[in-house]
């Protein structure tokens, strides 16, 4: 399969087999390393994804949170999120 437009990161690995590498750059060592046997089990397994929307947020670009010491999912995608 082939997905050039492809950018849901929380599904990669189910698609490629794999995090993105940003996501291993940002994340480090919080995120399991797949060994290969894991890698051929996920990747393709999906049959179908169902999405259930019921909050609105913003997100805004924010750089300064990868220099943050305590990290968490919006300092790993360098972001800040509204709700509205």
């Amino acid at each position: 399969m082939v997905y050039p437009q492809f950018d849901c990161r929380f599904l990669h690995p189910l698609v490629f087999g794999d995090y993105p590498d940003i996501i291993k750059k940002n994340a480090g060592k919080r995120i399991p390393t797949l060994t290969p046997r894991e890698s051929k089990l996920i990747k393709g397994s999906i049959d179908f994804i169902g999405l259930n929307h019921y909050f609105i947020f913003y997100v805004k670009d924010n750089p300064s949170n990868l220099s943050r010491n305590i990290r968490d999912i919006t300092a790993d995608m360098a972001v800040s999120i509204f709700c509205m």
